[in-house]
């Protein structure tokens, strides 16, 4: 019996030291890195959601730098068990308010509450965790003073523990698996090691819920000695995180099977005569929701007034999600467009199972028409790359480039001379006879097609930062030589126009940028309508936006006094008007990022009548399709995808086997502890 009692003591006395290093070399890591940061300016941040983060981890590091010490100090005073509930009281209840705090501005910035299932989700674990780690302090510190006033006896707990372990369990790899597959295709090339760093968390949780089940199960299994309360404190947070776990993974789980109760299905749009040889004008918006559109006209024109877009005889809006059911990108959203089917996040014009899928601009170029992609951002980024290129991954600019140049696009107008995206062909289709300007006097140099016009190494200038003396094309000089030069083919034409910063403007959540790009895309809707209105025009215009950016909400113009903008004045006053009046305009945004509010889909011209029956961005590609070759619809047909339900169902069959043999269990040892009669 001594020789047990001297075995514990050296056990525990082991443990104690083994903590106690590795609490002070975490420590140390922590004030050097915050140390670091300071350094390096990082811990000021403009953003006050960041700064607050910012400030979290540095009282975190504080705290367990006074947590270690508190641990030597009471370990060399003999009380170290008493030195360490009150450090670790005094820790976790800061931690709790400051992660309480991070829930309250989350909330008061809008941030709890996201279009994005996937995010939801994510959002929802977090803040359940926020909840039972503030609970889990409250009852650590009320079990001190009163030991006696929660107890948990009954064996039916030890039970309901196990199961909610082994259930979260399962929650969380279908959780995972189904994170990867909407969002995996951003974890290719430099970012691989994202699978590693995954596998790692999801063996560690694992591994924290074996561990825990089989200590439930088999309370002798690596026995210690007995603990106070204060000592189960891992058990309690595990738990609390399995709830969380629970918590975010069940509201993804609701959100797609509901999801999958309303199928998309592209509308089936009919035939009209006379419209064979139609040329078609895109116009995207790169991340522009109605609100974006409604600043740019309260600054340009005025309250209560029409804008350009207000010319299209046809609109209605349509959804913009990913096939997940989630926030899409530019790529997800771009391909939808382009080939008339949805696919995941981070994907140029390939399905979910790495299918090419055909684009307009392929069906253009087989049908015989010129073709054209015009844009302020480097031609080889998402939203015109979906047009000329097939990759898993928006990120893979160089295979994307390659693509392009091989599609033999008539005319390619942007940005992107940097060798890392057009530079190193630049020579090569010079060669294969494409007229090169890197400039505006170039650019109205260029007789005839094919013609590539790089105006910048990577992203065109604000229109904004524009001056009567910039070398660089506007937008709309861009378009109205491109379309002039598409007409002088004498085919029939498909061109994409991207005003791209729209997007830009709303993750900087910044009005007066996205005012003055939504004016020059409205200058642009404007000369495209004249010409769709012109005297035997064969000609559809079309303008939606990919996605919407920001959140964007006007939320009062009552104190616009600067005077309007006005078209007999200087460039540079212009621009100085439109900049007042967007300031004196009130508006909130909920989000740097994406959001799933339906935007905006506007036409005139052959097929543009029955807009009002699209649903979807997928339909824009059948209007466009129709136009081109009188068919309606994807080119490759929906075939075999795994649907995300089919892990809910996975899930939901784990869960409930899961259930029912902890269930089992409980009644199995119920009968054994019964007393016979």
């Amino acid at each position: 019996m001594a020789d047990n009692e001297s075995r514990y003591r050296g056990l525990e006395k082991a443990d104690t030291v083994v903590s106690g290093i590795l609490h002070l070399v975490f420590s140390a890591l922590f004030v050097v890195a915050i140390t670091y940061a300071i350094y390096e300016g990082y811990l000021a941040d403009d953003d006050e959601f960041v700064q607050l983060a910012v400030y979290i981890i540095f009282f975190l590091a504080i705290l367990t730098w006074n947590h270690t010490a508190l641990w030597f100090i009471g370990l060399g005073l003999r009380k170290q068990q008493t030195m360490h509930t009150i450090a670790s009281g005094i820790w976790l209840h800061v931690f709790s308010v400051i992660f309480a705090a991070l829930v309250v501005l989350a909330y008061s910035e809008n941030y709890l509450i996201q279009d994005d299932a996937y995010l939801q989700a994510v959002i929802n674990l977090i803040l359940t965790l926020a909840i039972l780690t503030w609970a889990a302090t409250v009852i650590w510190l009320v079990q001190r003073g009163k030991p006696d006033l929660i107890r948990l006896a009954h064996p039916a707990v030890r039970y309901v523990v196990a199961g909610t372990i082994a259930v979260s369990c399962i929650s969380f790899v279908i959780l995972l698996l189904l994170l990867a597959q909407a969002y995996g295709s951003y974890l290719q090339g430099e970012y691989s090691w994202g699978y590693s760093v995954v596998i790692g968390i999801a063996a560690l949780f694992l591994f924290g819920g074996a561990w825990h089940i089989a200590r439930l199960a088999r309370p002798r299994f690596m026995r210690r000695r007995e603990r106070p309360f204060t000592r189960r404190g891992p058990r309690v947070l595990y738990v609390a995180l399995c709830i969380s776990v629970l918590a975010g993974a069940g509201s993804l789980f609701v959100s797609i099977a509901s999801q999958s109760a309303a199928p998309v299905v592209p509308y089936q749009f009919t035939l009209e005569a006379g419209t064979s040889n139609t040329s078609v004008i895109l116009l995207i918006g790169d991340g522009m929701g109605p609100a974006h559109m409604d600043l740019g006209r309260v600054v340009e024109y005025g309250p209560g007034t029409n804008a350009s877009y207000d010319r299209f005889p046809h609109e209605t809006t349509v959804s913009t999600d990913n096939i997940e059911g989630g926030t899409t990108d530019s790529g997800a959203g771009g391909t939808a467009i382009s080939t008339g089917r949805r696919t995941q996040n981070g994907r140029i014009a390939t399905s979910p199972d790495g299918q090419n899928l055909t684009t307009i601009l392929e069906i253009a170029k087989q049908n015989g028409y010129a073709t054209g992609l015009i844009t302020i951002c480097q031609l080889a980024h998402a939203t015109p790359a979906v047009f000329a290129a097939h990759q898993s991954n928006r990120e893979m600019y160089a295979e994307i480039v390659a693509d392009m140049v091989s599609h033999d696009v008539d005319l390619l107008l942007g940005g992107g001379w940097s060798s890392s995206y057009f530079g190193p062909h630049v020579a090569s289709m010079q060669a294969a006879g494409y007229a090169y300007a890197t400039n505006k006097t170039g650019l109205a140099a260029i007789a005839s097609t094919p013609a590539l016009g790089l105006f910048a190494s990577g992203n065109l200038p604000k229109f904004q930062d524009y001056t009567d003396a910039s070398a660089e094309p506007s937008l709309l000089d861009m378009v109205v030589k491109g379309i002039e030069l598409l007409n002088a083919t004498g085919k029939p034409f498909f061109l994409m126009v991207e005003e791209s910063a729209i997007d830009w403007a709303g993750h900087a959540n910044d009005p007066v940028y996205a005012a003055h790009e939504m004016i020059m895309l409205d200058k642009i809707i404007n000369h495209t309508i004249n010409l769709a209105e012109a005297p035997g025009a064969k000609l559809q215009v079309l303008l939606t936006a990919d996605h919407e950016t920001g959140g964007l909400q006007i939320l009062g113009t009552g104190g616009l006094t600067s005077p309007l903008p006005n078209e007999s004045l200087p460039l540079a006053e212009n621009i100085a008007r439109r900049t007042n009046r967007t300031n004196e305009i009130q508006v909130s945004w909920s989000t740097g990022g994406h959001t799933s509010t339906e935007v905006v889909l506007a036409g005139i011209g052959p097929y543009t009548s029955q807009i009002h029956h699209a649903n979807y961005n997928i339909d824009v590609f059948s209007l466009m399709r129709m136009a081109i070759e009188g068919k309606s619809g994807p080119v490759e047909p929906i075939g075999f995808i795994f649907q995300p339900v089919w892990f809910v169902y996975i899930a939901i069959g784990g869960i409930a086997c899961t259930a029912v043999a902890f269930a089992t269990l409980y009644v199995r040892d119920s009968k054994k502890q019964r007393p016979s009669i």
